[in-house]
């Protein structure tokens, strides 16, 4: 979905978190965020919301990122300050609507 640039990805309740976490994650994090159609945002059916997350947190762990130029690295940096503070404050909101880091 095209939404002013709020490109959304949703999870019906027939899914399995274990198998569509990877496309999920890259759906997000293809070039490190930074194309007009990385999923910004995530809406799971009520039923499947813990085992998605814990679903992306586990192949997320396994996603070596770094210095940009190092060959180990798959992710690097936020590019600069101004995607900085606005990734800071996507965190900041997910946390004051009682999301965990």
């Amino acid at each position: 979905l095209e939404l002013g640039g709020n490109d959304a990805g949703i999870v019906l309740p027939d899914a399995d978190p274990k198998e569509i976490a990877e496309g999920l994650f890259w759906g997000a994090f293809i070039n490190n965020g930074q194309t007009c159609a990385c999923l910004k945002r995530l809406y799971v059916h009520d039923s499947l919301y813990d085992a998605v997350c814990e679903s992306l947190v586990a192949y997320a762990a396994h996603i070596p990122f770094g210095d940009g130029l190092s060959e180990q690295s798959i992710l690097g940096p936020v590019q600069n300050r101004m995607q900085l503070d606005i990734v800071a404050s996507y965190v900041e909101d997910a946390r004051a609507k009682g999301g965990r880091v």
